[in-house]
C-alpha cells in the first residue's frame, strides 16, 4: 500500500470498513481511538492492574506525548514506519503500526480493534505484512512484536503464525505499575 485506498476491504451490516494508509492528520484520531481500547486490552493483566489504573494510564499528558510522538516517528520516514487506520465511514475502528528499528529488525508496535472478531486485525496485519515485504533487505526479515500475556491477542497472534521468542520486558507506567510484555516472532520466507 502505498496511498489511501479508496476500495473497501470488507462491510459490515452495509457499512463499507477501509483499511488506508495514515498520515499525520490522522494522529488525534488514532489517539483518541487507543485510549477508548487501552482499559478493555490491558486491565486485569496483572492484579494491579485494574480498570482505573488502566485509564488512567490512558488519559495521562505523559502517555499522550510519548504515544503522538511514536506515531510522528513512524511517519516521518515511509521507508521505516508506516500506520495504517481501519474506518468505517469516517470512525476509526481500528489501527496497526510497522516499523524497521535502527538494527534492521522489523516490528508491528500497535494493533487495536473495536469491534473485535470480525476480521479488521486480520486486514491490519495483511497491511503491515504487506509494508513489510516491500521494504525486505538482506538478513533478518521475521515480524517481531511485544505482546501483554493473558489478552487476547496472544491467541490472535498465535493463530496467524506467530510463535514466542522468548525475551520477556515490560513497560513501566508513570504511576510505577509495570505491564508485563513477551516478544513473539513471525518467521518470514525471504524473497531476496
Amino acid at each position: 500500500m502505498t496511498q489511501k485506498d479508496s476500495e473497501p476491504r470488507y462491510t459490515e451490516a452495509g457499512i463499507a470498513t477501509f483499511i488506508e494508509k495514515g498520515g499525520m492528520e490522522d494522529i488525534d484520531d488514532i489517539f483518541t481511538f487507543l485510549k477508548s481500547r487501552y482499559p478493555d486490552t490491558y486491565q486485569g493483566v496483572t492484579p494491579e492492574l485494574t480498570r482505573e489504573i488502566v485509564s488512567s494510564h490512558a488519559e495521562s499528558e505523559d502517555y499522550r506525548i510519548r504515544a503522538t510522538a511514536g506515531f510522528k516517528e513512524y511517519l516521518s520516514n515511509a521507508d521505516k514506519g508506516a500506520i495504517f487506520v481501519a474506518r468505517r465511514g469516517r470512525e476509526v475502528v481500528g489501527y496497526s503500526t510497522a516499523f524497521i528499528d535502527a538494527e534492521g529488525k522489523h516490528w508491528m508496535r500497535d494493533l487495536y480493534t473495536f469491534p473485535q472478531g470480525i476480521g479488521t486485525g486480520r486486514k491490519l496485519l495483511g497491511a503491515v505484512l504487506d509494508w513489510h515485504q516491500q521494504h525486505q533487505s538482506r538478513g533478518d526479515n521475521d515480524i517481531y512484536l511485544w505482546v501483554a500475556p493473558k489478552t487476547r491477542a496472544v491467541r490472535f497472534y498465535f493463530h496467524q503464525g506467530f510463535r514466542l521468542s522468548g525475551e520477556y520486558g515490560g513497560s513501566t507506567w508513570e504511576s510505577g505499575k509495570h505491564l508485563p510484555l513477551i516478544e513473539m516472532r513471525l518467521p518470514v520466507l525471504k524473497t531476496r
